[in-house]
């Protein structure tokens, strides 16, 4: 069984590397596989437009409404539209291109949804081949059937969206290290600069990947001002897909700054869920 893509086109060049590679037809029946999983899913759910919305839910479904109304990233406040500060657009945006084409249909999203996230199980599965072909099977089958993903693909919340994007980063990044590629360093910048633009949680790696780079690049031997130029590069590639958000919001409200959330996500969310885990008591202990 050859196992090695030979690809010409951009899914198949973001999925072939190395010769521990899943075929395409792998790659075909890890997609399949999860896309019916989140299929079957939504057809078995019952009164699916109220079952997908929870939490955030309706917060990211009337932004998208306000920012089509606005003509611009908005909120709506009692004295009119104003910029939304607090969450970042990536999937207000991804919700306002679903409706702009479909309607204004939450099926029609969640089908989307589903299918992205099949793309998410066939990314991380190219991960796992990054290792060995077993490992890339037991990956892709996994995440096609795994609880979690199904769930959040079926909710109007940005983990799916977040999750493929994040994923296609990671993938990225892991070619990096194997074969120091300029192009694959520029991917995964590019895709780190759109998952942060969905979800704000991922601000800090940045930072840790220029460090990759800076290490993969002294470990294979280049010149220090290659060196620089590699992580400058990088640096450019996560930039690009934030600029939009960071000259707003330099122009408006002269600040570098993303949102304006602080601490409150990880005082309220992130502290509580760790500290349960630890002390083994419930998290509304």
């Amino acid at each position: 069984m050859d196992i090695k893509i030979h690809s010409n086109g951009w899914l198949a060049s973001l999925l072939d590397e190395h010769d521990g590679l899943l075929n395409r037809k792998g790659f075909a029946l890890i997609f399949l596989a999860a896309a019916f999983v989140r299929l079957v899913n939504l057809w078995m759910t019952n009164d699916l437009s109220h079952h997908a919305f929870v939490e955030d839910s309706n917060m990211f479904w009337m932004g998208a409404e306000f920012w089509r109304d606005a003509g611009y990233f908005a909120k709506l406040t009692p004295d009119g539209y104003a910029h939304d500060v607090e969450r970042m657009p990536g999937y207000f945006l991804f919700l306002l291109g679903a409706r702009t084409v479909f309607g204004d249909s939450v099926l029609s999203v969640l089908l989307l949804q589903s299918l992205i996230d099949a793309g998410t199980c066939c990314l991380i599965a190219a991960i796992g081949a990054c290792v060995s072909q077993q490992l890339a099977l037991a990956a892709g089958f996994l995440a096609a059937v795994w609880p979690n993903l199904v769930v959040h693909s079926a909710l109007v919340l940005s983990e799916t969206l977040f999750l493929f994007l994040f994923s296609a980063s990671l993938l990225f990044t892991f070619r990096y290290t194997g074969n120091g590629r300029t192009r694959d360093m520029i991917g995964a910048g590019l895709f780190l600069g759109c998952a942060i633009m969905t979800r704000v949680v991922a601000q800090f790696l940045p930072f840790l990947l220029i460090g990759l780079v800076l290490v993969v690049s002294r470990l294979r031997r280049s010149s220090w001002p290659a060196t620089i130029r590699s992580a400058v590069i990088l640096a450019v590639a996560i930039g690009l897909p934030l600029s939009p958000l960071l000259i707003r919001n330099h122009v408006e409200f002269g600040t570098a700054g993303l949102t304006v959330q602080g601490g409150t996500h990880v005082i309220g969310w992130v502290l509580p869920l760790v500290r349960s885990a630890e002390s083994g008591r419930g998290f509304s202990v």
